[in-house]
């Protein structure tokens, strides 16, 4: 025994250090185990109180060793049938809310709150327009302890309000309810500090009106060149619901720079005129030729065939075919914002029409204005040519609305439209009533 003790002291003494002391710890934590594991005391106790009860029973060989104590109101309660624990979960509706965000569905949204998948399908068959949830939207929904869905509340705006109520296993009844708020007329009025826009924030104007009022009085002034002390006073006709501003419309508008007026009124037929019963919005020329029967040559088309690459590439102006040297003019009153040379467009001319319109002409030979200069509607800008990359003599003109290209032929740009007789006694009439409460 001595020498097999010593074989493993003199084994264990060639260990390398570090694993001398691994081995030390494997022996301190099996030792502390060993010494210091939890003492059963609970069963022990179980074990004395069942011996002596069995000493005591020893006389009744048929009596239990141990025999918990009962309550007797749980001995004869009743168990419920499962009838009346169904009945009972149909009561127990749950109703959640939720606000769209960004790619949210319906059906995601329900899927992730445990909704019976067979209920979503049925009611987005349906009812299609469940597909057209907008952030921001607000629903609610009321399912059953199962997960049925029984009711889907869906608020379209504040004022319209959809709800989907299942009438059987498989179907839903959607109900409309229309909101109608007070209509109240309004007047504010401010003066320039910084921004058209941040003056006329600040005094009450929400950014809707703001674009309203921009909007009416586009052709008339550049809103970037107001100057400070210049005054506004617009009267709005809005809509409250809930105290929140639903819906509005500019019913006039007077702004006054450097001690000249800007007025716009709204007529029946829902257009601007000024205090006479004019027209202020533009009216362009159809084409920005003279002669109205040119032959076009390349259409607007989005995916045509370029005729020098020979790829598919969006065309998005209209091609007149005229000889070198043909008058081009401005087709709208309005501001030369770019002229350049491009290897491309060759001489052409960027011209901006208040706040919505942008034309371009192209291919020029000779251009006869410069940037920042104001242009009237039919004045002479330049001649056709056929400069930069073009297959022969035209001019390219092209038209764009808030930042996209449209087509020249078929766009309806606003026009002005002239008030009847009957039409202008009305609105003067109208006119007159506005004008005292414009006043600064």
């Amino acid at each position: 025994m001595s020498q097999i003790i010593q074989f493993f002291i003199s084994t264990v003494r060639c260990f390398p250090r570090y694993h001398l002391f691994i081995l030390e710890c494997l022996i301190f934590i099996t030792l502390f185990t060993i010494f210091f594991r939890p003492y059963i005391y609970k069963t022990k106790k179980y074990l004395i109180d069942i011996i002596q009860y069995s000493l005591k029973s020893s006389d009744n060989k048929n009596k239990l060793l141990y025999e918990p104590e009962l309550n007797s109101e749980l001995l004869y309660q009743e168990t419920p049938f499962i009838e009346d624990i169904e009945e009972s979960t149909k009561t127990n509706n749950y109703i959640n809310n939720y606000t769209i965000t960004q790619g949210d569905t319906l059906i995601t949204v329900l899927n992730q709150y445990g909704i019976n998948s067979s209920d979503i399908a049925n009611l987005t068959k349906q009812y299609k327009n469940l597909k057209n949830l907008k952030v921001g939207q607000y629903i609610s929904w009321e399912i059953n302890s199962l997960g049925n869905l029984n009711r889907l509340v869906w608020e379209v705006s504040s004022k319209e309000i959809r709800t989907y109520e299942r009438i059987n296993r498989t179907k839903f009844i959607e109900k409309i309810s229309n909101i109608s708020g007070k209509w109240q007329n309004v007047i504010l009025k401010g003066c320039l500090n910084d921004s058209f826009i941040n003056s006329a924030y600040l005094s009450g104007f929400s950014f809707n009106e703001i674009e309203a009022v921009m909007q009416a009085l586009q052709w008339q002034l550049d809103f970037r060149k107001l100057h400070k002390g210049d005054q506004f006073i617009a009267l709005f006709d809005r809509e409250i619901i809930n105290k929140k501003i639903e819906q509005s419309r500019l019913l006039a508008i007077r702004l006054k720079t450097r001690g000249k007026d800007h007025f716009a009124f709204r007529a029946e037929n829902n257009k601007f005129y000024d205090q006479q019963g004019f027209g202020i919005s533009q009216n362009f020329l159809k084409y920005p030729i003279k002669n109205n029967f040119v032959h076009i040559s390349s259409i607007f088309n989005m995916y045509r065939l370029n005729p020098v690459t020979r790829r598919i590439m969006p065309h998005k102006g209209v091609d007149f075919a005229v000889p070198i040297g043909t008058p081009v003019l401005a087709v709208g009153d309005g501001l030369v914002i770019f002229k350049k040379h491009d290897p491309f467009a060759g001489n052409y001319i960027v011209i901006k029409h208040g706040r919505q319109y942008i034309t371009r002409y192209m291919h020029l030979k000779k251009i006869f204005v410069k940037i920042g200069e104001k242009v009237r509607k039919g004045d002479k800008i330049g001649f056709s040519g056929n400069t930069g990359r073009s297959t022969g003599p035209h001019l390219h003109f092209e038209v764009w609305v808030n930042h996209r290209a449209v087509n020249p032929l078929t766009i309806k740009i606003s026009r002005d439209s002239v008030l009847s007789k009957i039409e202008k006694e009305r609105y003067i009439a109208r006119v007159q009533n506005i004008l005292p409460q414009l006043e600064f």
